[in-house]
């Protein structure tokens, strides 16, 4: 069977990322459907790691920066199984080296890939820590930059052609 590349996909600008209660709805709304009808999305991202160097994410939540964990924002189950090679080893080139956080951009799926994980519309709780929402990992889009948090950041989602 010959390899194709995937699709080039386009993303047009969705909602900002605040505040969180109002993104979330509408990415239950815009992110949601069958797994073979859901559209991508791009969100940039806050992750933290435990140990030094790196051992393996702490968390991840959306935001543009560390400082916004007090601002109750939405924390997210990552998961990399789509990538190939593990998100921690890829981070390693997108994050500076020492540093217990990084902000990159990433694009997958709203929800898990597989129902049998959960349903993509079900946040993982555990009673001990946040709320945490899954998101399938399909691609570092590159690291959060000065530029992107001198404006209000928003999501963008996958453009839909006729």
């Amino acid at each position: 069977m010959e390899k194709k590349p995937a699709k080039e996909v386009s993303f047009t600008e969705g909602l900002e990322i605040a505040p969180s209660g109002r993104l979330l709805e509408w990415l239950k709304r815009e992110g949601a459907g069958s797994p073979g009808d859901r559209r991508q999305v791009r969100i940039p991202v806050v992750i933290r790691f435990q140990g030094s160097p790196p051992l393996f994410i702490k968390d991840a939540f959306i935001g543009l920066s560390v400082n916004e964990c007090e601002k109750s924002p939405l924390f997210l189950q990552l998961d990399d199984s789509a990538l190939g090679i593990a998100l921690l080893q890829r981070l390693a080139g997108e994050c500076p080296e020492g540093q217990q956080w990084c902000a990159v951009w990433l694009e997958g799926y709203w929800g898990a890939l597989c129902e049998g994980i959960h349903r993509h519309e079900e946040s993982v709780g555990t009673g001990a820590g946040p709320v945490k929402w899954p998101f399938a990992v399909r691609r570092i889009h590159g690291k959060v930059v000065d530029a992107d948090r001198e404006k209000n950041a928003r999501i963008f989602i996958e453009s839909r052609t006729p």
